[in-house]
């Protein structure tokens, strides 16, 4: 199962990197703006502007409505590199030390792969390459400044090689951990409904159980399954069967998920709720609501009623296995009742 890098932590990181860097941006030159009487202002506005775009499309693809892609990798970039190129200059200007200029490149370097990625982040560190190169052709230096040239000509492409093989590492790492999790979290859901499937059921219900018995808290689960199913499959199919656990599960989710409560397929078309911290009376509460709403409203287009039966855990000698039969049975004293209604 192919699981999209941008889904991991990896990519939620590195957005928010991303958006933190252009809002410092921001801000900056928000209140350098205007402070300056000379050209400056102007550089200052423009790159203001471009990093509160970045902001924008920050913002907007950690809210999953991602703009074009290549479009929001430059203007993230933009005001990281107009950010580096002038703390460069200022650099320069205070008399850096070649060796600490040399560390802010291998900085500089390693930045790029971390905010934009193994794939783009070699395309804007080979740019740099090719930007140093053009200088080194048009203005050569002498002196000191040639060795310093020099070496960082040496030390980009290595540390380049370093950024790439790093994020790379983690990039493919990472991803093998979201198909992991995304294959086990499938494997603990029913295919059909969605809901959990039987053994996730069972553990989720035996660790509930223990934690009711130390915290002194109540505990219920119902039992419930749609009544005369075989016949629903009979008369329209086992597709319109499917349609209609796929709908009877959908409905039970939307009414306990309010109270902290967990939906399972126990098997055929039975289900399991269980409800942690609701008492019994409070539990047949529900379950005759939902049985009520099951009859007065179709599910996937057919009528149909379900019965549900009821039942709390008693104290510490009790277990998830007598709990559930206790509700069990009270779904079979509901189905001798005429069935569709709650015991």
């Amino acid at each position: 199962m192919a699981v999209d890098v941008e889904r991991n932590l990896l990519w939620h990181l590195r957005e928010r990197l991303r958006l933190g860097l252009c809002a410092a941006v921001l801000l900056h030159f928000l209140f350098l703006a205007g402070q300056s009487q000379d050209g400056t202002a102007q550089l200052r506005a423009f790159v203001a502007l471009v990093a509160l775009l970045g902001v924008v499309l920050s913002s907007l693809s950690l809210a999953r409505q991602k703009p074009g892609r290549l479009l929001a990798e430059v203007v993230w970039a933009l005001p990281a590199l107009l950010l580096v190129t002038l703390w460069a200059a200022r650099l320069g200007q205070r008399g850096a030390s070649p060796d600490e200029l040399l560390v802010w490149l291998g900085v500089i370097v390693l930045a790029l792969f971390v905010f934009l990625g193994s794939v783009l982040g070699t395309a804007f560190a080979a740019a740099l390459g090719l930007l140093l190169t053009l200088v080194l052709v048009m203005w050569p230096p002498t002196g000191e400044a040639a060795d310093l040239w020099r070496a960082a000509g040496l030390a980009l492409p290595a540390v380049a090689v370093l950024g790439f093989s790093l994020m790379r590492f983690t990039e493919v790492h990472l991803t093998v951990y979201a198909e992991t999790s995304s294959q086990l979290r499938a494997a603990r859901l029913d295919a059909l409904t969605g809901t959990l499937g039987r053994a996730a059921l069972e553990e989720h219900l035996g660790k509930t159980a223990v934690y009711a018995r130390r915290s002194g808290t109540p505990l219920s689960i119902i039992v419930t399954d749609i009544d005369r199913f075989k016949q629903v499959n009979d008369q329209h199919g086992h597709g319109a069967g499917d349609d209609v656990l796929r709908a009877f599960a959908k409905r039970l989710r939307r009414n306990v998920g309010g109270l902290g409560g967990t939906v399972g397929r126990w098997g055929g078309e039975e289900f399991l709720i269980v409800l942690p911290g609701v008492p019994r009376t409070d539990a047949l509460a529900l379950a005759e609501t939902l049985c009520s709403e099951v009859e007065r409203s179709a599910l996937a287009g057919l009528a149909v009623t379900a019965s549900f039966g009821v039942a709390a855990l008693r104290g510490e000698a009790d277990s998830p296995a007598a709990l559930f039969a206790r509700a069990d049975a009270r779904l079979y004293e509901a189905k001798a009742a005429g069935r569709n209604t709650a015991r």
